[in-house]
């Protein structure tokens, strides 16, 4: 919550045309690095913490604007998605009959992270000691 209203704060203080551009360009890749090369934030939860917020006037349009920056111009969000339509998934899941393989290797493809195993992942000298269920186990449940 911090970040979303340090963010919020930061864009929404900018004063000329060209300085909001600019602190738009620099929060996003920010936390681009955050969400897609570190996983330390899961994006799910940065959307939801961002929309939720109580803000009001420019702050409410600071956000969705950073929201929409965000969203349409991340490459490896349009990766993930295109990766997930090439597998062919019906949106009545249950009714496919390989809906199990075909999630489990979109899963291994592009691995949901938890916990900082992904900067975990990174570093040779942390190792991870707990073994974890695949995301897609509790992706309702949290």
């Amino acid at each position: 919550r911090m970040l979303a209203d340090y963010i919020t704060a930061v864009l929404a203080s900018a004063l000329n045309p060209e300085s909001v551009r600019d602190q738009f360009n620099k929060s996003s890749a920010a936390l681009n690095e955050m969400i897609w090369k570190y996983r330390i934030i899961p994006l799910e939860r940065f959307v939801l913490c961002m929309l939720m917020r109580n803000a009001s006037g420019n702050d409410a349009h600071v956000q969705i604007t950073f929201l929409n920056i965000l969203l349409t111009n991340t490459r490896e969000l349009k990766e993930r998605v295109n990766a997930f339509l090439q597998e062919g998934i019906n949106p009545e899941h249950w009714k496919h009959e390989e809906w199990f393989q075909k999630n489990s290797n979109f899963h291994k493809a592009y691995p949901d992270y938890v916990y900082f195993e992904g900067v975990q992942g990174s570093n040779p000298i942390a190792s991870t000691q707990k073994t974890y269920l695949p995301t897609y186990f509790g992706k309702f449940s949290n």
